[in-house]
């Protein structure tokens, strides 16, 4: 089997999972080819806005709307980046030159945002072969109603199933892979962490917490990179409370948790269903986890910490924060944690086997109704 993997993202743990998938995947049954999206200046992006917003406007098929002939134009050629992996600044174009010319029996999208979805899904369709969304993020929910449903829809966490549900589609459960080895680290156990920190990640809950224990050690950790506004504020935060220090990005993910006694995860609703793999980095080194109840937070801390309601008080998330901080407590959690992190259903085996199954019914039927 001949499989293209679409992710529009470049940096963060989508694209970092997709790797970690892809190069697990039996040699000798599936050839694959990883098209992702690569950095574009301010400029750029700005331009491309404004064609695709003009081209709506005008509307109509190509060539009868020349902005959107032109919009095909950008990123058409996938720029070749190391062994199977290759990039463009437009997904959706680099897509339709990699269905003509490879002609894989099956195309798996992740990450992409409302416009490269609805032209790669028409792209699959024109092409004739089966298309499969594979959704790791809450935001990407509404692309079920923009075009033609997927061939096979695919959630990385059961909260974006229930959702899936909700809404009238059928998904199937398939975790992130999370390559534990690269993230195992010895930690000194001083500091509590936060990954990203934006506000649909909690970082206001953070820093009040940061308020509250001044004798704290807190670490504002960046994953996908801030823009401009948001590192400014971030600085501003850090120059104000002297026990809260930011962190940039790192690649290496055992740096990040190298003096974590805990990780937060105050996430608010634009996160409901979204599975993070830094939970599960965290949980096995042994790091608990103190978030709020969203569905895919549920999902994946299970045991190894504690989740504070949607709704929950300032004065609560202190109490909670104050009990993992104490030493009987503490010591609970992070064997809860460790055991969490070893359930079979998050061994990078299990998830492969998971999705090569479920690839197969429509890379060798032509494809399954998406529709439940």
């Amino acid at each position: 089997m001949k499989l293209l993997y679409v992710n529009g993202s470049f940096e963060g743990g989508s694209i970092l999972s997709t790797r970690q998938l892809l190069e697990r995947l039996p040699t000798e049954t599936i050839d694959w080819q990883l098209l992702r999206a690569s950095p574009q200046s301010p400029l750029a992006g700005y331009l491309r806005r404004r064609m695709t917003n003009l081209a709506v406007k005008l509307g109509g098929d190509e060539p009868d709307n020349i902005v959107e002939a032109a919009n095909r134009m950008w990123g058409r050629s996938p720029v070749p980046i190391s062994g199977n992996e290759s990039s463009s600044v437009a997904v959706e174009n680099a897509t339709r030159t990699v269905l003509a010319d490879w002609q894989p029996d099956v195309v798996v999208v992740s990450s992409v945002e409302r416009v490269p979805w609805r032209r790669i899904r028409r792209a699959a369709l024109a092409a004739g072969t089966p298309c499969v969304l594979y959704l790791r993020e809450e935001a990407l929910l509404p692309h079920l109603e923009l075009t033609t449903p997927p061939d096979l829809l695919l959630a990385n966490s059961r909260g974006l199933v229930d959702r899936c549900r909700d809404l009238g589609y059928e998904a199937r459960l398939v975790p992130s892979v999370v390559d534990l080895a690269t993230s195992t680290v010895e930690s000194t156990r001083r500091a509590a962490l936060l990954i990203n920190p934006t506000a649909s990640y909690g970082l206001d809950r953070a820093i009040e917490l940061a308020e509250t224990f001044p004798e704290v050690p807190f670490v504002l950790q960046e994953s996908v990179q801030l823009s401009p506004d948001q590192r400014a504020s971030v600085h501003l935060l850090c120059s104000r409370l002297a026990n809260v220090e930011f962190r940039e990005f790192s690649p290496d993910p055992a740096h990040v948790y190298r003096d974590a006694k805990v990780l937060l995860a105050p996430y608010t609703d634009f996160l409901e269903s979204n599975r993070p793999r830094s939970v599960l980095e965290a949980q096995a080194n042994g790091i608990p986890v103190l978030g709020s109840a969203r569905a895919g937070l549920r999902d994946a801390v299970g045991t190894g910490g504690t989740l504070l309601s949607v709704d929950a008080t300032s004065a609560e998330w202190a109490h909670a924060f104050q009990q993992i901080w104490s030493a009987e407590r503490y010591r609970e959690l992070v064997a809860a944690a460790r055991d969490h992190a070893g359930r079979d259903e998050v061994q990078p085996a299990t998830i492969v086997d998971s999705f090569v199954a479920a690839i197969a019914t429509v890379g060798s039927s032509n494809g399954l109704p998406g529709r439940g």
